[in-house]
């Protein structure tokens, strides 16, 4: 399996060969605009744009016979760690995400975390 972090400010989009690692960096990256956002008294439009998750599809070569002899495609990489049937409801609840206070974004955030630890864990 593979994840991915986002950190606009930082290193940009990156790939980790764990969960844990890919949710350090975004938490780091959080972390690293919090101290701005003390410092400047508001936080930045681009905190927005951290996150992290499991890569589900890339970008693989195959034969097409065509005379090129080949192509790209997207393909699987492993089976996702959210059930398919949530990654909808995720998405609407990730563009309903408050752009308030870190109190209310914290909220919000443990909220969707622990939707999507009962998901996982009715999947066992």
């Amino acid at each position: 399996m593979k994840f991915f972090s986002n950190d606009p400010n930082g290193s940009g989009l990156e790939l980790h060969d764990t969960a844990e690692a890919a949710r350090l960096a975004a938490v780091s990256a959080i972390d690293a605009e919090r101290e701005i956002a003390v410092s400047e008294r508001e936080w930045s439009d681009d905190v927005d744009s951290i996150f992290w998750g499991q890569v589900i599809e890339c970008a693989e070569e195959f034969d097409n016979d065509d005379e090129h002899h080949a192509d790209y495609r997207l393909g699987s990489v492993a089976e996702p760690m959210v059930p398919l049937r949530l990654v909808e409801e995720i998405a609407i609840a990730f563009q309903a995400a408050p752009r308030g206070g870190h109190d209310e974004m914290s909220r919000w955030y443990w909220s969707i975390d622990a939707a999507i630890r009962a998901a996982r864990e009715g999947e066992r």
